[in-house]
């Protein structure tokens, strides 16, 4: 009886954490929810420190800030210990994959990143990395 219950909780868990896929134009019907959604991307802000040192970056979907239709939020400290490429301008034009609960901030629907599993970026265009 307990590993049925237990199994049935497991389950239950595992159930809320899916990621429902959906179109660039239902995100506003969607605040709250967990989804993965996927759009060109117009725009990339970075946002720095006095020592120049990125502190966020801003990645807007589906249009160029204001009229953007999501805006993905991503810190760089999330991509310390990861091979993946920090998102910068290099990748405007290119198609975004993302993955999380879309909020709102300051009344436009955005996904915060909290791991850098969460963004995979397919860029149009090869992308240079510098050695470094």
């Amino acid at each position: 009886m307990k590993t049925i219950i237990l199994l049935l909780i497991t389950t239950l868990s595992l159930s809320s954490f899916a990621q429902k896929q959906i179109k660039m134009e239902e995100v506003k019907s969607h605040i709250g929810d967990s989804v993965t959604v996927a759009g060109v991307i117009y725009d990339v802000k970075v946002f720095e420190d006095d020592d120049k040192k990125p502190t966020l970056t801003l990645i807007n979907l589906g249009a160029q800030y204001p009229n953007q239709i999501l805006t993905i939020a991503v810190y760089p400290e999330l991509f310390k210990n990861t091979t993946v490429v920090f998102p910068d301008q290099r990748f405007k034009g290119s198609i975004a994959n993302v993955s999380g609960i879309i909020e709102l901030y300051k009344g436009k629907p955005q996904i915060v990143i909290h791991s850098a599993e969460q963004l995979r970026i397919v860029a149009a265009d090869p992308v240079v990395i510098p050695k470094q």
